[in-house]
């Protein structure tokens, strides 16, 4: 779960929450007016976090971090210091913060963001998520080169913030609930409510199915469960979990593949699904009656909003936010809501979206900026998919699917094209499930990406 500095003290109020009689609060739905601010950067944006209404970071890839001290009026770019994809970031205050990125990189800074100190750690690949809970005890999720498994899942712990990261839960995980061995798990967040309590989400990996996982501490990552995964998602072999929100032990919220799930019991016996949704990446809590979300699905990308007074309340639309300099999906990675009337969205391409009424939308190019490919819609997919690219200047392009041997399977586009943006379907209705790689071929450079058939 990713939070506005300040917001802390929410969770109590959560509480009392929940504990109330359900009744629909009529609090009026804020921040309708969502518009694209400048961020004097193009890099994509993984993340963004704000400490208080004026200060607040984001970090993306190339080693991207920018900062504003003006509720994002302006933005300005700092340096980490050491290459690579800039993936998470936690802040306790205006001096002291961390950022997650990929190969195992750790880096934190005391002057706020002017200097950064790299942290050791054992992870292989990418930190997915970082929280802290004070100033020493702090937690990240990632993965730990194995043997046994394609991905290893781990969570780390450091009571000296950071100064020491100590491996605390790594997959493979016994399941607790049907006692067998998951072979393979990725954990992609991490939320902690005091030095003791605290869950992970993620998913697992087999040959039939991709179940969600949430795997919770009550004693400091010495014990850990691994609860049942009731929450089904859009089909119930891909329930993956990529935020979870804590609110107490018995109450969590976690955004999925095709879902937002809620607990009133730690997730033991019962998930409840707000269903349908496409992929919800993240969730932002910014007070005790109000819940945001971003999603994406196919070439559209969305904020929610939820007032969560009743279970049973329905998720409202908010406005939806401009498209990245494409007319295809803006590919939202980044929620950071300060309050109930002031929030943060960033995303592919260096934007940023903002609902503070104080600040001045600058107008978007409706261009095609750059060589672009999208992600292949739905991912998994049995047996048909979109795929979205975009080209700047016109010229001849070719579109190639291979298996994961890298055979050619099908060219799907091979001639000129004008400059703008295309779709094409890939029906893989003869192949067999697995994983496969599609490539764009250009005069402004080539992009490939990959996807998962599942049958």
């Amino acid at each position: 779960m990713h939070r506005a500095g300040d917001i802390m003290p929410i969770r109590l109020l959560l509480a009392f929450t929940f504990a109330a009689a359900a009744v629909l609060l009529s609090t009026p739905l804020h921040g309708q007016d969502w518009k694209l601010v400048e961020s004097g950067v193009t890099d994509n944006l993984y993340d963004i976090f704000f400490v208080n209404k004026q200060v607040g970071w984001a970090v993306g890839e190339d080693s991207t971090i920018i900062k504003t001290t003006d509720e994002g009026a302006t933005w300005f770019q700092q340096t980490g210091g050491y290459a690579g994809e800039y993936r998470c970031l936690f802040f306790l205050d205006e001096q002291r913060g961390w950022i997650g990125g990929t190969g195992g990189l750790v880096l934190h800074t005391t002057d706020g963001g002017e200097s950064w100190e790299k942290q050791e750690t054992e992870l292989l690949d990418t930190v997915n998520d970082i929280d802290f809970v004070n100033d020493s005890v702090g937690w990240l999720t990632g993965e730990l080169p194995r043997d046994e498994c394609n991905v290893c899942g781990a969570v780390l712990k450091t009571s000296n913030a950071g100064s020491d990261w100590i491996v605390k839960l790594q997959t493979p995980v016994k399941d607790t609930v049907s006692d067998n061995n998951r072979l393979d798990g990725r954990l992609n967040t991490i939320d902690f409510i005091t030095e003791e309590y605290g869950c992970v989400g993620g998913h697992w990996f087999s040959d039939i199915y991709y179940p969600g996982c949430v795997i919770c501490t009550e004693d400091g990552g010495a014990s850990w469960h691994n609860y049942p995964s009731g929450f089904r998602g859009i089909e119930s072999r891909y329930s993956w979990v990529f935020d979870i929100s804590v609110i107490t032990p018995s109450h969590m919220f976690i955004g999925m593949y095709g879902a937002v799930s809620v607990t009133n019991d730690s997730g033991r016996t019962q998930w409840s699904d707000y269903t349908p949704y496409g992929i919800v990446y993240e969730i932002s809590i910014p007070s005790e009656n109000h819940i945001y979300a971003i999603e994406e699905r196919g070439d559209t990308a969305h904020v929610f909003y939820f007032e969560n007074g009743a279970m049973e309340a329905q998720w409202q639309y908010l406005e939806d936010a401009p498209s990245p300099g494409l007319d295809v999906n803006p590919y939202f990675m980044g929620l950071c809501m300060i309050d109930t009337a002031t929030g943060w969205v960033c995303g592919d391409g260096g934007k940023l979206w903002t609902n503070n009424p104080n600040l001045v939308s600058v107008e978007e190019p409706r261009m095609v900026p750059r060589l672009y490919l999208a992600h292949n819609y739905p991912n998994p997919f049995n047996p048909s998919t979109e795929i979205t690219y975009g080209i700047p200047q016109g010229g001849d392009v070719k579109l190639t699917v291979f298996d994961n041997l890298g055979r050619e399977v099908e060219v799907l586009v091979d001639s000129y094209k004008s400059a703008g943006t295309y779709t094409v379907q890939f029906n893989a209705e003869d192949l067999p499930s697995g994983m496969y790689l599609y490539r764009i071929e250009t005069a402004s450079g080539t992009l490939s990406k990959k996807m998962v058939l599942m049958k």
